[in-house]
C-alpha cells in the first residue's frame, strides 16, 4: 500500500591500482522507511570497506603502515503531525565513525586517503588534523504552517565529536585543545523560514 520503502545499495571502485598499492573502496548501504498519513519513520546505514586506505605512523621506528579501513555510519529520522495541516514535528540522529583501525599502543597518528573521510576541518588545517574522531549529530524541531506554503520551523542542531586517539597522540595534534578534543560539542539554535513558490 505504498507505506513501506526499502533499498539496498552496493558499489566497488578501484582508486589507485599499482604494483605496490592496491587501493579500492566497496560500499554497502541499506535503507528502510515506513510512511503513513500522520507519521514517517526511517533508518539508513552504510559500511564502506576501504582497502589499503589508512596510513598509520608507528609510535617508534619511523615506520608507516598501510592498513585496510572501514568507515561506517547510521542515520534515523522521524516526522509527523501534531495538528494536521498546521503543526508538525521532526527529529533526526546521525552517527559517523571514519575508521575502525585505531590502535594507540602501536600508532601515533593516521592519515585517511579517501577524500570523503579525510576530514581536517576539525582544527582548520590540511593533512595534519585528527582524522579519527567520531561524530553524533541530532536535530529536532517544530514545523508551523500559519498560511498555505509558509513554514516557520524553530529547531536545534547538536553535534558531538570525540577523538579515538590516546592522550599522547591527541596532545601532539591538538596542543592546548587536547582536553576539549577528547569530547566536545557544538549547539546551534535556529529558526528556519521556508516558503514554497508557485503552488
Amino acid at each position: 500500500n505504498q507505506k513501506l520503502v526499502a533499498d539496498i545499495y552496493g558499489d566497488y571502485e578501484r582508486m589507485n591500482w599499482t604494483n605496490t598499492w592496491h587501493h579500492s573502496r566497496n560500499m554497502w548501504k541499506g535503507y528502510v522507511a515506513y510512511n503513513t498519513a500522520p507519521l514517517t519513520i526511517g533508518v539508513e546505514g552504510f559500511v564502506n570497506n576501504l582497502k589499503q586506505d589508512a596510513f598509520a605512523a608507528r609510535t617508534t621506528g619511523g615506520i608507516t603502515d598501510t592498513l585496510n579501513n572501514v568507515a561506517k555510519g547510521i542515520s534515523a529520522y522521524i516526522h509527523g503531525d501534531i495538528v494536521k495541516g498546521k503543526l508538525r514535528f521532526f527529529a533526526r540522529y546521525d552517527h559517523f565513525t571514519p575508521t575502525n583501525k585505531v590502535n594507540n599502543s602501536t600508532y601515533s597518528n593516521y592519515k585517511l586517503n579517501t577524500g570523503n573521510y579525510s576530514d581536517n576541518s576539525y582544527n582548520g588545517t590540511t593533512a595534519t588534523g585528527d582524522e579519527t574522531y567520531t561524530q553524533n549529530f541530532i536535530t529536532a524541531g517544530l514545523d508551523f504552517t500559519p498560511y498555505k506554503n509558509v513554514h516557520i520551523m524553530p529547531n536545534v542542531w547538536y553535534n558531538h565529536y570525540k577523538t579515538q586517539l590516546g592522550d599522547t597522540q591527541n596532545s601532539a595534534i591538538n596542543g592546548s585543545l587536547a582536553d576539549k578534543a577528547k569530547g566536545d560539542y557544538d549547539m546551534v539554535y535556529r529558526i528556519t523560514f521556508y516558503y514554497t513558490f508557485g503552488k
